[in-house]
């Protein structure tokens, strides 16, 4: 952290705000996302990659490291809204940040995948149609058949 704070130090005032402390209050958290312009994950290890996911239903275009579940979520890469890198290369990581950052067409044509992305097959409603198919027919993906309870 400290070596960290040094570096940001050096940047010019007010470029980069950085909260070196763990913060669950939602309402303090609500304005990050929504002033960013990407979404960055440079992780080794997810379990079901949430915050990706959330970030992409605010319309943030993805970049991500190969960690597991990333290919899932972006199962077709920038024209699900984002891209993934190899793990540990920051170098690819960078040049992938930069090219979002720098192109506001592929950014925004990002950024709109990765709406379309979340909306499409993770929104509440989608899920909960596939939970509820699953549970009384027993078929993840279908709609429940005219003879299941309701």
């Amino acid at each position: 952290a400290d070596q960290f704070r040094s570096l940001l130090d050096a940047l010019p005032a007010g470029t980069v705000r950085w909260r070196d402390e763990y913060v669950a209050d939602r309402d303090e958290l609500l304005p990050y996302p929504s002033a960013a312009d990407v979404y960055v994950l440079p992780s080794r290890h997810e379990g079901f990659p949430v915050a990706p996911i959330e970030a992409m239903a605010g319309g943030l275009p993805l970049v991500a490291a190969d960690a597991p579940g990333i290919s899932d979520i972006l199962a077709d890469g920038e024209a699900s809204g984002g891209i993934i890198v190899p793990m540990e290369d920051p170098v690819a990581l960078a040049a992938a940040l930069g090219a979002l950052i720098d192109d506001e067409e592929r950014r925004a044509r990002a950024a709109a995948a990765a709406r379309r992305r979340a909306e499409s097959t993770y929104s509440l409603d989608v899920v909960g149609k596939q939970l509820r198919a699953f549970l009384l027919d027993g078929e993840p993906g279908q709609e429940p058949s005219a003879q299941s309870p309701r």
